[in-house]
């Protein structure tokens, strides 16, 4: 009976003083998962994720945003289609329009040259008239202003009057018309003709003869 009790005494004087103990452990196997502390259960859960690269996440991101969607490819399609149309009717319309200028320069200078030519003749009679009125007409400018022409520029000839060896009677006559009257953009017309100038009458040489 004493070793009973005394058993029974050991026994409760060794539990008294582990009891918390006995209690905390069991606290902490409830918290944790199984036979190990909660907090144990923590820190392998945290240490057991490996680290991640800074680096690894932006190449991944570029990597799937370097990947076109179909949609983004009909878009990009559609603005090349788009770019390619401008530029064929841009080229079209320089075309047209240079050959428009060119066009207008040609019907201009057309233009001129009948302009030109007409001036000329007139020159011609102009010189044939004072020819027969004045002998010594030696030729002159004349300038025509863009009121007698009817159009918004003037012209100018120049005539010139020369004599004819053994034919004293006839002349040669030079005109050089320019329209419009400017110094570098025109059209030039020269030419030429003899012109018989009539012949003064016998009057005086029949009475000295008489």
């Amino acid at each position: 009976m004493n070793s009973g009790r005394s058993m029974g005494h050991h026994e409760n004087h060794a539990a008294s003083p582990n009891a918390p103990r006995s209690r905390s452990r069991r606290g902490y196997e409830k918290m944790g998962t199984g036979s190990e502390p909660a907090h144990a259960n923590l820190v392998k859960t945290a240490s057991s994720e490996a680290p991640v690269p800074i680096l690894s996440q932006p190449r991944k991101e570029r990597n799937e945003n370097s990947v076109a969607s179909p949609r983004d490819r009909r878009r990009g399609a559609v603005l090349i289609v788009i770019l390619v149309c401008f530029t064929v009717a841009a080229a079209i319309f320089a075309l047209v329009a240079r050959q428009a200028i060119v066009a207008r320069r040609a019907a201009e200078k057309q233009f001129w040259i009948a302009q030109a030519q007409w001036v000329a003749e007139a020159s011609l009679e102009r010189a044939a008239a004072r020819l027969a009125a004045d002998a010594s007409y030696a030729g002159e400018t004349w300038t025509i202003p863009a009121a007698e022409l009817s159009g918004e520029d003037g012209a100018v000839a120049r005539i010139r009057v020369e004599g004819v060896a053994d034919r004293p009677n006839r002349r040669l006559v030079r005109v050089e018309a320019d329209y419009p009257n400017a110094p570098v953009h025109r059209s030039r017309w020269a030419t030429q003709v003899m012109i018989d100038r009539p012949a003064p009458p016998a009057k005086k040489d029949a009475q000295k003869k008489s």
